[in-house]
Parts: C-alpha cells; structure tokens; sequence
C-alpha cells in the first residue's frame, strides 16, 4: 500500500508542465498538418523556462543554445508554409482554386528571400529541401502552358483579394520571358477566357 500511495502522490508530468509553464503542451498529431510547426513554436515561446522544467521532470539533457537555435531557424523556414496551410485549410471560409497561385507564389518568394538574406542558417538544409519540394511537388503550376496553371491563373484574377497583385512574383517561373511579355501573356489569357 506504501508504493501505491507514494506513486499516486507522484506529479503526473502534465500536471508538472502546466504548473511550470502555466498551460500543458500540444502533442504533434497525424490529422492536424501544422500541429509539428504549432508544438515547436511553443517551445519556443517558452524557451527560457525550459530548463526549470527539465529541472521539475528530472530530464538530465538540457537544450543546448544551437539546438535551440536550430528551432528557432526551423520555425522561420516552415512558417510559410504553416500560414499558406492555414490559409487553404479555413473552415469558415468555402476554399477556392484562386488561393493556390498566390499561396504557392508568397511561399517561394519567402524562400528565396530567406536564402538571399541567409536566415535561418542552422535550418539551410531543411529551406532548400523545402524550395526545391515546392517546385516539384506544385511544377504543374509553375508552368504556364499548362491547363492547371493557367485555370490557377484565371481563379486567383476572379478573387477581389488577389486580382493579379501576385503576378510580379509569379514571374521569377517563367523562364526568358521579359516583364512586359509576361504580363501581355495574362491579360491574353484573361480576355481569351473571358470570350470563350
């Protein structure tokens, strides 16, 4: 009976993180796409009681400062890609096929940004395995001579919000192709689609 009593007086860890930090922690779940991204973040916001917590759970390996640093950069990697997913994923809004081009266009800009500025550092691997998923993943997209592109295109134009303020960023996928051809290749779409 000794043991049971001592082992029920035990702080349940939950019950430890919420006394440390003033709220439980979030568990990265399978069904939730930015749940990794809102559990890191976390951390991070709390990152200086950390160790107090280790301390509390008698976790001996604290953070070190470059891991820390590691998540920080991490988070600043991911973090477009967490609010394009957002975005995409409201509920209280009906989704649209014009919020891909521009979701997809900020989140490459963002990219390239952090690679010219060299943020992020300690997480380069994870940005240029991202940027170069990106393109992959979406190349249908990027191409305007395909159906899917061009559909994206004419969506994004119909949405007030978007209209075609994204465009100039858009370019940077279309290879030897100057900003006025560009833009006369657009209005053509949209005025061809508009006759149809």
């Amino acid at each position: 009976m000794a043991c049971l009593s001592s082992c029920t007086e035990l702080p349940r860890t939950a019950e430890v993180i919420k006394r440390v930090l003033g709220y439980t922690l979030n568990y990265p779940g399978a069904t939730r796409w930015n749940s990794l991204y809102d559990s890191i973040t976390r951390i991070v916001e709390v990152k200086d009681k950390v160790p107090d917590l280790f301390n509390k759970l008698d976790i001996a390996n604290h953070f070190k400062e470059s891991e820390l640093q590691y998540l920080i950069d991490y988070l600043a990697v991911v973090k477009p890609i967490a609010i394009a997913l957002d975005i995409l994923q409201r509920q209280d809004n009906v989704f649209f096929l014009g919020y891909i081009l521009p979701c997809l266009v900020s989140i490459y800009t963002k990219f390239c940004r952090m690679q010219a500025e060299q943020t992020a550092q300690s997480a380069g691997p994870i940005l240029n395995f991202c940027k170069t998923g990106l393109i992959e993943r979406f190349q249908k997209y990027f191409e305007l001579t395909k159906p899917e592109a061009q559909e994206a295109v004419l969506a994004a134009f119909t949405l007030p919000q978007f209209k075609l303020k994204w465009i100039t960023n858009f370019q940077v996928f279309v290879e030897n192709t100057s900003a006025r051809d560009f833009s006369d290749f657009i209005t053509r779409l949209i005025v061809e689609t508009a006759i149809k």
